[in-house]
């Protein structure tokens, strides 16, 4: 009580008032209230400020609590992300974890990504594209079931919806490819790099950023160097932009397809953050039926020995053995997994963004291919990946030139 009434005589005669945090030597009287909210209260335990010897004393008048803090026992880390001017400054550690690790991981997911092309290559020369489309999806579906159980319900016509957008992908693209050059898919593919810009400037009336456009500017660029000048394949550019076709639309429908469903799944993890592998679950099984149902119509059935097509006939089929761990791959690890790590990094990461991180999947398949199927790694290889390294970096790294452009256009 003693205590008390001396802080408060204190704090009259230094015009301070009780909304204010009383200061006093090298002492510091701090609300608690004060702290900022992300940093709950155990941030100031032996963890993180062991060396802060703290009074809690609380306010007559009971209802606020107060905090002596010897400023001269802080260390300079703690300094700085609690200021005392009211004013936080979150440390590098909290920056990192929340700006780059995310943008990492989606830099990685095409990776994976890229393991498909060959391996679907493997696949499509021995089961028809319908049939290895669903058997891949059928896998991913089975191993994410669990979760699906447990998708919240204000998330179904969202998941079902996106779901449906991403089959659109899948479907278009194993069409396209029947009559269309890989290069000129995977390049019409690309531009998913331009559909999540849009419709966040249609549907959010986001207004797109001079460095989100340099980005997929370069990253276009690096795709079209890539697949479509010089490559292994025999055709050359005016032979792939002379036929353009049904295939070239089915293509950019594929772009939209996949461009909708990762805009959704970033909306969908901002709305429910823990729900990264119920909404993977979610929209891989919606796949999994659009293609199932797909396979149906598509008449293979009538053929004999259809059922080693299938699941489980493909698994148990000893001369399929190679096709079947193509189908078990690319269905749970570079499907399944990888897509519910795309789905939470996307949580944190912008969709405009995203697409630019996950357009260098030509760029790894264009690595596997060389590795495994012997194909030539040549000079617009080389090219063709720095403007997308380059892209992702531009897309990727804060740089104040641009945002003060962006601030100083802003009326």
């Amino acid at each position: 009580m003693g205590r008390r009434l001396v802080l408060l005589f204190i704090g009259l005669l230094k015009g301070t008032t009780p909304t204010r945090a009383f200061s006093f030597s090298n002492k510091q009287l701090l609300r608690t209230s004060e702290y900022p909210r992300q940093y709950p209260l155990h941030y100031r335990t032996q963890q993180r400020m062991a060396n802060v010897n703290a009074n809690v004393t609380e306010m007559f008048g009971g209802t606020h609590s107060w905090v002596i803090v010897d400023e001269s026992s802080l260390s300079p880390s703690i300094e700085s992300t609690f200021p005392f001017d009211g004013k936080v400054q979150p440390d590098d550690a909290t920056i990192l974890d929340s700006y780059w690790l995310p943008r990492i991981v989606l830099s990685l997911v095409p990776l994976l990504y890229g393991t498909n092309f060959a391996l679907g290559s493997i696949m499509n020369d021995a089961l028809p594209a319908s049939a290895a489309t669903s058997n891949r999806m059928v896998c991913a579906s089975i191993t994410l079931l669990p979760f699906l159980l447990q998708l919240k319900p204000s998330l179904r016509y969202q998941v079902l919806l996106g779901g449906v957008f991403v089959s659109l992908g899948y479907v278009s693209q194993s069409i396209a490819l029947i009559d269309t050059s890989p290069a000129m898919v995977s390049f019409l593919g690309s531009t998913t790099v331009l559909v999540c810009p849009l419709l966040q400037l249609i549907v959010d009336k986001k207004p797109i950023q001079r460095q989100t456009w340099l980005a997929a500017v370069l990253c276009l660029s690096g795709v079209a160097t890539l697949e479509l000048m010089g490559s292994s394949d025999t055709l050359s550019l005016s032979d792939n932009l002379a036929q353009l076709g049904m295939g070239d639309a089915l293509s950019l429908l594929q772009a939209i397809g996949f461009g909708t469903g990762i805009y959704m799944s970033e909306k969908m993890m901002k709305q429910e953050p823990d729900q990264a592998l119920q909404i993977t679950a979610g929209m891989v099984s919606v796949t999994a039926f659009c293609a199932m149902v797909w396979s149906l119509m598509d008449g293979w059935m009538d053929q004999p020995n259809w059922q080693s097509f299938g699941l489980p006939g493909l698994l148990l089929d000893p001369e399929m053995r190679t096709i079947a761990m193509a189908v078990v791959w690319t269905g749970v690890v570079s499907t399944s997994v990888n897509f519910c790590v795309e789905v939470k990094a996307l949580g944190q990461v912008p969709s405009s963004e995203a697409s630019v991180l996950l357009a260098t999947e030509p760029l790894w398949a264009s690595v596997f291919a060389a590795a495994f199927c012997h194909e030539r790694f040549g000079t617009n290889d080389f090219i063709g990946g720095t403007l997308m390294i380059a892209a992702c970096l531009v897309n990727t790294v804060p740089f104040p030139e641009f945002a003060k452009n962006e601030k100083g256009g802003e009326r």
